[in-house]
């Protein structure tokens, strides 16, 4: 047994492939090791231990990605998560109109020393992270729709924060339609959502959008706007006030777009 298999034994995963990095989990390891330390964060529910499924999530903070390997790995599974390309190739830039529209924010993830992005890019790809153009572009729209059916193809858990950008109060705002997308394309394939808040993580039944168009109390929302069900199965998972706020405010907001 090499140190590679060694590290995948003490995390207990399953890379599921040969592009998994030893290094890389033993890091996401640590980090939510550290998170639990400073958040005492607790999990609940738990995901199947096999097969493909979209796992769909509000985005708080960069605490998020050490929750989330946290909730795959207590199924014993890594999180194939879509992450923006400056993430994942530090040689990349983001225009001044995505920049503008998800906040500039301004920290080591963004605008770091380049050996640190690197560094970053290097963890994610280890965990075959999933490259999402955030330009707006038919044709990223078009990647995105196939990266992800890629992943699903070969039965990863492939996971989608269901916002653009981070939002620190742990509200769900200006939700996007990448996952209602990648969900209709793959009909049959379950949907985990899963509500992350400060000290949290926890995940709701899972259903799929076949399902959901052929319920009578959830249809005719499936077919018009699955994008605002998505929100409400990960609000279901957050605590007060934060689902209050969705329910109560920013739910009707985004109905009103139509």
């Amino acid at each position: 047994m090499n140190l590679e298999q060694l590290i995948f034994k003490l995390t207990n995963v399953d890379p599921e492939s040969s592009g998994v990095r030893g290094y890389s989990v033993a890091v996401f390891e640590l980090f939510a090791k550290l998170d639990w330390l400073l958040h005492r964060t607790t999990y609940h529910g738990l995901l199947p231990t096999t097969g493909p499924m979209l796992m769909v999530a509000n985005h708080t903070r960069a605490w998020d990605i050490a929750k989330g390997y946290r909730v795959g790995q207590r199924s014993g599974r890594i999180v194939r998560a879509f992450a923006r390309a400056t993430l994942l190739d530090p040689n990349l830039k983001e225009s001044e109109e995505v920049r503008e529209r998800t906040g500039r924010k301004n920290d080591l993830l963004n605008n770091g020393p380049r050996w640190i992005r690197s560094r970053i890019a290097a963890i994610l790809n280890g965990v075959e992270a999933i490259l999402i153009d955030r330009g707006g572009s038919l044709a990223e729209a078009r990647a995105f729709k196939e990266r992800g059916r890629e992943a699903l193809g070969k039965g990863f858990l492939t996971a989608v924060f269901i916002m653009e950008t981070r939002e620190k109060s742990g509200r769900i705002v200006n939700p996007r339609p990448g996952a209602a997308y990648l969900a209709k394309n793959n009909p049959d394939i379950p949907i985990y959502p899963v509500g992350f808040s400060k000290n949290a993580a926890s995940i709701g039944p899972g259903f799929t959008y076949n399902q959901m168009i052929q319920d009578p109390d959830y249809g005719e929302l499936a077919n018009s706007n699955f994008t605002v069900l998505l929100c409400d199965r990960i609000a279901d998972q957050l605590p007060d006030p934060i689902r209050s706020d969705w329910y109560d405010d920013q739910r009707q907001k985004i109905l009103d777009r139509k």
